[in-house]
């Protein structure tokens, strides 16, 4: 598991965030992926990029990418 938050995740050469693998999770609050060379959020072979829904997604190469699945503050 990774809690990225308040973080910027800029100008890779690939994806700005890649959970790749069962059991893999990224969850994002309050952080800005821009400027990747591919999607900003890539979720692979059952891996999940959960968001709080405050996260700033612009100007990557093959577009925002997708986040499974919402996530609510507790």
């Amino acid at each position: 598991d990774l809690h990225l938050e308040n973080v910027s995740s800029s100008n890779n050469g690939n994806a700005g965030a890649v959970a790749e693998n069962p059991g893999a999770v990224i969850r994002l609050s309050n952080t800005s992926i821009d400027h990747n060379g591919g999607a900003g959020a890539v979720p692979l072979g059952g891996g999940l990029i959960l968001s709080f829904g405050n996260n700033k997604f612009s100007a990557n190469a093959g577009g925002d990418g997708t986040i499974n699945g919402p996530l609510v503050p507790k």
